[in-house]
């Protein structure tokens, strides 16, 4: 269907002396038995591949809207857009370093990156106090943040 039918600009012009509304001509071709293209009308065209002679939506669709622009499948939207219940880590981490987790003095040789809270403060409490200050969040999640900071008890 692509090679076999070209669009060029409308070379008609209407009988008020202005330029069509339509942008584009369609120009339907057909190989003969010796392999040499012949230009056919669009219902014969249509036809002899097996669609309704009227029905040219597959030609509209196969050839692109604008004849400027080149053809070329359309971009694949999967995976474009955040899912509708993706949570916002930002507030989340913000809350955790509110309890300002701290270097122990202990551990600063062997594991300097981990910090820690002090043992007073539980997983339990930061949770209670997250959902109190109405944020919506689940307790898996929220102990997965504190993990991902890289912040032990």
């Amino acid at each position: 269907m692509f090679h076999s039918v070209c669009q060029v600009p409308t070379a008609k012009v209407c009988g008020d002396g202005k330029p069509s509304r339509r942008g584009r001509s369609f120009i339907y071709r057909l190989k003969d038995e010796d392999q040499v293209p012949q230009q056919v009308c669009k219902m014969f065209f249509l036809s002899t591949l097996g669609y309704h002679p009227t029905n040219d939506s597959l030609v509209l669709s196969v050839m692109g809207k604008d004849i400027s622009t080149p053809l070329a499948p359309p971009k694949d939207q999967r995976g474009r857009h955040a899912p509708a219940n993706k949570l916002d880590q930002k507030p989340l981490h913000e809350h955790i370093e509110s309890f300002h987790p701290s270097v122990s003095h202990y551990r600063r040789e062997r594991a300097p990156w981990r910090r820690y809270l002090p043992s007073d403060i539980s997983m339990k409490l930061m949770y209670a106090d997250y959902i109190e200050k109405d944020n919506k969040c689940s307790y898996e999640s929220y102990r997965k943040a504190v993990k991902s900071l890289n912040i032990s008890y």
